[in-house]
């Protein structure tokens, strides 16, 4: 979330830059879209894209990434200006 402060911050600071007139520089929004697929799903796509490129990722990884993506997305809910859960 401190990133994310940070990027706004800055995104005020463009104004600053001589572009203020510019119609493209407004201040910057934040958006998180969760893509939340089943844990099973997950894995068998990871098993899938191991046999066609032969780079494996460890079942422990896939499954700490699939709880924690979960988490994070909802610890910063209230921080964002858009917050969408697929």
């Amino acid at each position: 979330m401190r990133s994310m402060a940070r990027a706004r911050d800055l995104s005020e600071q463009w104004k600053d830059t001589g572009a203020a007139g510019h119609r493209l520089m407004k201040k910057m929004r934040i958006a998180v879209v969760l893509v939340d697929a089943a844990l099973d799903v997950c894995l068998d796509r990871v098993a899938q894209r191991a046999a066609r490129t032969g780079r494996p990722v460890q079942e422990d990884f896939v499954r700490r990434c699939n709880e924690g993506c979960v988490k994070t997305a909802y610890a910063v809910k209230d921080s964002v200006d858009l917050f969408v859960h697929i």
